[in-house]
């Protein structure tokens, strides 16, 4: 057991509980459809003062506290995807959220307009200094915050804003994908910073297209090569 994973182990058992007090039992689970927002809400404000974003992770619930992050299962084929709360909705009986394009191509539920699901809220990660440090300490870490390095080319899976969300999401590649390393790499623009899930070490052209087609095909949405350098800029 490596000291990263001791480490971050240690920072989530101090913080476990302290997140979601407020959330009803009825609300941490939950059975029912899962609809999707078409393509012309993208740019749109949404409840939280966002604008929503077709290629984040993000859904909207009718109660759940916004920032929330949701474990979303497709009942029909045990697919699932990792989201963050930041709207309100659906106001459609027997629908438990709404889930971005992104969201839904995850679920290879996009063609099938509703899907059958199970929300379970995430409640173990929350946000501290200490988190904080820990994976952006260097700009290179592994999902369980151990510094780490890119090698050869490099493929971008997805991107936020949102410290946790991408932990979250990170692990969770690292459970399905046949990968050793799942990377989270920081990087900063105009003053803000961002967190890219990152698969590094692929090495020729031919690798990298055969990597970009799998991952389309599991529905990932937009999958970028990744030059470090120049996403700095």
């Amino acid at each position: 057991m490596n000291q990263a994973f001791i480490y971050l182990l240690s920072l989530l058992l101090l913080s476990n509980g302290s997140g979601f007090s407020q959330v009803s039992p009825d609300l941490k689970e939950q059975d029912g459809r899962a609809s999707y927002y078409a393509g012309h809400f993208h740019g749109r404000k949404t409840a939280s003062g966002e604008r929503f974003n077709n290629y984040d992770l993000t859904a909207a619930h009718k109660k759940l506290p916004f920032n929330t992050y949701l474990n979303v299962i497709n009942k029909d084929n045990g697919k699932n995807v990792i989201v963050r709360v930041n709207d309100r909705g659906p106001y459609v009986k027997n629908r438990v959220v709404d889930l971005s394009q992104a969201a839904i191509l995850r679920l290879k539920g996009f063609n099938k307009g509703v899907i059958p699901v199970r929300v379970k809220v995430l409640d173990l990660i929350h946000y501290s200094p200490e988190l904080d440090s820990l994976f952006t300490k260097e700009s290179v870490v592994t999902s369980m915050g151990e510094p780490c390095s890119l090698v050869d080319m490099s493929l971008s899976l997805w991107h936020t804003r949102d410290l946790v969300h991408a932990i979250y999401y990170a692990n969770d590649i690292y459970i399905k994908e046949p990968f050793d390393q799942i990377l989270i790499v920081t990087t900063r623009e105009r003053g803000e910073r961002f967190f890219h899930i990152v698969i590094t070490g692929i090495s020729s052209i031919v690798k990298l297209e055969e990597m970009k087609k799998h991952f389309y095909a599991e529905g990932f949405m937009k999958v970028d090569q990744f030059t470090f350098d120049q996403d700095l800029l």
